[in-house]
């Protein structure tokens, strides 16, 4: 397991570069610390099952290259709008995931008594 975040400053880090080089990696969690997250970086995991991300992503559409992935949740506001909105990309490409097996769950990145359920 690859945990990217923390409570101080011993684990920031900037981006995942490299990360293809532990081939067999098989659940990422990358909460707070990137400024971004480019999901082109892990999909040449070909073992990675589980990845969950938080707020600002880029290039979501290759999610559907980690083929052994079984887990994906994830916390951001604009994703989870994106999400509930019939007809947008985004909710398409996690329609596809979740007809592919994959566990897809979308909620927002804070909690609030009026919070709406989280798309899954």
């Amino acid at each position: 397991m690859v945990l990217l975040g923390g409570a101080d400053g011993s684990f920031e880090m900037s981006d995942v570069g490299g990360i293809e080089l532990c081939p067999n990696v098989t659940s990422i969690s990358a909460t707070s610390m990137l400024a971004r997250r480019d999901t082109r970086k892990p999909t040449p995991l070909a073992r990675l099952t589980h990845l969950s991300i938080s707020p600002a992503f880029d290039n979501l559409e290759t999610l559907l290259d980690l083929k052994a992935l079984k887990q994906l949740p994830l916390l951001d506001h604009g994703t989870y709008t994106d999400v509930i909105t019939p007809g947008h990309p985004t909710r398409a490409l996690f329609e596809a995931m979740k007809a592919g097996g994959v566990m897809v769950w979308v909620g927002l990145t804070s909690r609030k008594d009026d919070c709406p359920s989280p798309f899954e």
